[in-house]
């Protein structure tokens, strides 16, 4: 159950005389309903507080509840003096007599961090009949309606659009606290208001209020107070494995990537061709490509320095420039009728799994001032923050096997059709690529991006290629099942 779910039930099992066994010597709340009104005609009288015009009696289909015997349902306004506070809108100041109104509170306090000012004129024209006394609960009219605050003054100040429930000798303070909270989420799901929702006074003095004995009150307040901290700290607990659970598979997804290309994942097969002459048959096909006016001679790339070198790879692997590899960014050449695929950002799914969906265009319409790639390619997005929610993948299933998309591309093309792409896929998502990524990148707030030469000069761990397959088909049954642990 959700900590905030624990907590209403809580909150309703006291407000419906469940939480606490009942005394039957506690005096009657019927008995303190007549002190309660002996005490307000007292004050009429002193005219300390002015006669209401009486509410009708509460009917049979208003109550919501059966109360145990020695309680009673009565209106918030027979056994508790409710106000609210002024409507007007005076001029504000930087100094003066704070001016509380709803988003002054703030889970059960006062907040006088964002306040407005009036002057000490508003302030006793608007506290005439709205002073607030230290142990009076203050209650949210408008907006965020609810959220009472037990007042514990520190400063004098008045208030605007919230309610103010005076103290009683007869009601415990706290009490009346929780039963406010627990009533909260009924007022505001009957609240009107067409721009902002509010309740009225009128709607907070009829209410009904589940009035218990004296001594019951006391022992409601100490039950609550004994199992709200825990519910409380149940909460944080809770946010902390939610938080857990939604950070956790991503972080599973980095450490199966990680392990892939550290080649810890599968097993070496001693029988396996080494990466090293995997290269000198990249290195062969790649020349005669060039010879055969295929593709074009680049300059060739520094070394790998020992400096470079992140981690420790198996024997049979090699270290390359993905540069050496594959060419980057290249152009296609087509006829200007031949139907292609066109994929802009928005196609391009992000996360593990990479993905795309794609347009149908005219090769003419599509050739300038766009991307090109072809069936087999690895796309990175190289802009934030695509570049780190992963938007990547490896093109295939577009018309005639070519393709146009945004500008906000790398394309990686292994011209050899030697490499197994999906290896090269599963390594432009793990975490060491993001992160290295984003320290290279150059441009302004909010239109940063890696740069090509990081693609080029980005270092391989290289697998002999049918270690490639291994690693790739285990990744991905691996991703399969976190993802569908994260479901």
């Amino acid at each position: 159950m959700k900590a905030e779910t624990l907590k209403k039930a809580i909150l309703q099992y006291a407000m419906q005389g469940k939480l606490v066994e009942q005394n039957p010597e506690d005096e009657p709340a019927s008995v303190l309903l007549e002190r309660i009104k002996a005490e307000k005609e007292q004050l009429i009288k002193d005219g300390k507080i002015k006669k209401e015009k009486p509410l009708p009696p509460i009917t049979e289909d208003e109550i919501p509840y059966e109360l145990p015997k020695g309680w009673e349902w009565v209106r918030f306004s027979e056994c508790i003096d409710v106000r609210d506070g002024t409507h007007d809108s005076p001029k504000y100041q930087t100094t003066g007599y704070p001016f509380v109104t709803s988003k002054n509170l703030n889970n059960g306090q006062l907040d006088f961090s964002n306040i407005n000012y009036i002057s000490e004129e508003d302030f006793k024209k608007f506290s005439e009949r709205s002073y607030v006394d230290n142990e009076d609960i203050l209650f949210a009219m408008i907006g965020s309606i609810g959220n009472p605050v037990i007042v514990k003054k520190d400063r004098e100040f008045s208030i605007k659009n919230v309610a103010l429930f005076k103290k009683s000798n007869f009601i415990s303070v706290k009490y009346l606290y929780y039963y406010l909270m627990y009533i909260q989420e009924i007022l505001k799901s009957n609240a009107s208001g067409a721009v902002q929702s509010f309740v009225s006074l009128s709607t907070l003095r009829a209410y009904l209020f589940a009035l218990p004995p004296r001594k019951e009150q006391e022992r409601i307040v100490e039950k609550l107070e004994q199992i709200l901290p825990l519910v409380e700290e149940y909460g944080k607990n809770e946010e902390k494995l939610s938080k857990l659970n939604s950070t956790l598979p991503d972080k599973i997804k980095q450490s199966i990537l990680q392990h892939a290309v550290q080649g810890k994942l599968v097993p070496q097969n001693p029988s396996d061709e080494p990466a090293s002459v995997l290269l000198n048959r990249i290195k062969a096909e790649k020349e005669q490509l060039i010879k055969d006016g295929k593709i074009k001679k680049e300059k060739p790339l520094p070394p790998i320095s020992e400096d470079e070198i992140p981690f420790q790879i198996p024997d049979s692997w090699e270290w390359v420039k993905l540069g050496d590899l594959c060419s980057i960014n290249p152009r296609n050449i087509a006829e200007d009728d031949l139907d292609v695929g066109f994929i802009p950002m928005t196609r391009i799914n992000d996360g593990y799994l990479g993905g795309h969906t794609y347009e149908n265009k005219k090769w003419k319409d599509v050739k300038s001032g766009f991307t090109h790639f072809q069936t087999g390619d690895v796309v990175v997005a190289k802009i934030t923050p695509c570049f780190q929610n992963r938007k990547s993948t490896i093109i295939s299933g577009i018309p005639n096997k070519i393709g146009a998309g945004t500008t906000e591309l790398h394309v990686i093309r292994d011209n050899t059709r030697i490499i197994n792409m999906r290896y090269l896929l599963l390594l432009v998502k793990t975490e060491m690529f993001i992160r290295e990524g984003v320290k290279n990148f150059t441009g302004t707030a909010g239109q940063q991006r890696v740069g090509k030469d990081y693609i080029m000069n980005y270092i391989v761990p290289l697998p002999p290629l049918d270690e490639q397959q291994r690693i790739v088909t285990k990744v991905e049954e691996l991703l399969s099942i976190v993802e569908s642990l994260k479901r």
